[in-house]
């Protein structure tokens, strides 16, 4: 994979599932009648469109930390592209399900006063495993499935999850569910 600075989209190429990497947002349902949605922000999922009133498909921005034999090592961010998200950190909690942490003030306060079931959460660097071999290009990178670890080296797999309301959505976890791969789509550098 890249040994460079990038941002790009992710999505599944696990047969059958398939579907964009996307965070929760909820800001603007509801807000005002409940201060505590910034709980419901962040979570990491599987999604075939942004029309759900819920997602927010996302591009992150991956910063080149190592290469391991087999791996590279990256932190995973959010980027300047969705307001909310810009200043978060990829990571996953106690349960697994993984989601973006510490992108805001806000939602720091609301964790603090109001525990989400992820706490604590653990950001860390984020391993890509790639399952073939590339040549090299940034346009290759894009036709090479990958393993998405954590940095227990646990693959992200998918478990279903309903939110409040009855929403559900395909949740990504590390604990649990079948693993998925991944592809990169958009790359640019930086």
């Amino acid at each position: 994979m890249l040994e460079q600075d990038f941002t790009a989209e992710i999505i599944c190429t696990t047969p059958e599932i398939g579907g964009s990497v996307a965070l929760s947002n909820t800001i603007g349902i509801d807000q005002f009648l409940n201060p505590f949605n910034t709980l419901l922000e962040g979570w990491a999922h599987l999604t075939t469109t942004s029309a759900q009133s819920f997602s927010v498909i996302m591009r992150f921005a991956f910063k080149y930390r190592e290469s391991q034999p087999e791996r590279v090592l990256y932190a995973i961010n959010g980027t300047g592209d969705v307001n909310l998200f810009r200043f978060g950190s990829l990571g996953y909690g106690n349960d697994g399900q993984v989601a973006l942490y510490d992108f805001s003030i806000l939602n720091d306060a609301v964790n603090y006063f109001v525990p989400r079931p992820l706490q604590p959460s653990t950001v860390s660097d984020w391993k890509l495993q790639p399952l073939a071999e590339w040549d090299g290009t940034p346009e290759g990178a894009e036709q090479v499935d990958f393993y998405l670890r954590n940095d227990a080296g646990e693959r992200i797999g998918l478990q279903p999850v309903i939110l409040p309301g009855g929403q559900r959505m395909l949740g990504l976890n590390t604990a649990e569910g079948e693993p998925l791969t991944f592809r990169f789509k958009g790359i640019q550098a930086g």
